[in-house]
């Protein structure tokens, strides 16, 4: 988080770490691990 409350993306993605974003761009499905990460992940999946 910045000095203005602003959530920073690689805080706000924490769940997207190097290995998943390689699965992600090969068009492998990626798994999420806790409830925040599998909420990011269907609000992703959904836009």
């Amino acid at each position: 988080m910045d000095a203005e409350g602003h959530v920073m993306a690689d805080e706000h993605y924490e769940w997207l770490d190097k290995d998943a974003a390689e699965k992600l761009l090969r068009g492998e499905p990626v798994v999420p691990v806790g409830d925040g990460a599998r909420t990011d992940a269907f609000r992703l999946a959904e836009a």
